[in-house]
């Protein structure tokens, strides 16, 4: 496909601001075992990606482990694959800067906290 979206299941973190009462339902198990299943879908989302297309990558949580640290894993593995967000947020007009990564958060867009990456297959 030319593009796949994923949203991928996650701690909701983001969501804390509507949700407060999920801070008290995740533990470090649930995380490890939510970075297990995030890698094993991404893993499995590529194979749908045509050359050139682009897979995203998106969760509702603000933890680097489940968000920065889940896509940079993934590229060490698949060189195919390169961070696009930033290009596409210019070529769009979109006056967004967050660097490599889309990343909203409450206390600076005023949204719930949001993180995408856009990988583009380069082979």
């Amino acid at each position: 496909f030319d593009r796949v979206l994923v949203v991928f299941p996650c701690s909701g973190t983001g969501t804390f601001r509507r949700n407060p009462d999920l801070k008290w339902k995740n533990s470090i198990q649930d995380l490890d075992e939510l970075n297990f299943k995030q890698l094993a879908i991404l893993e499995e989302a590529k194979k749908l990606v045509k050359k050139e297309g682009r897979l995203i990558y998106s969760t509702c949580s603000l933890l680097k482990r489940e968000n920065a640290l889940i896509v940079e894993s993934f590229l060490e593995k698949n060189k195919n694959f390169i961070i696009s967000v930033k290009d596409i947020l210019i070529k769009n007009q979109i006056p967004l800067s967050t660097g490599i990564f889309l990343e909203l958060t409450p206390h600076h867009q005023k949204t719930d906290g949001f993180f995408a990456a856009v990988l583009e297959r380069i082979d």
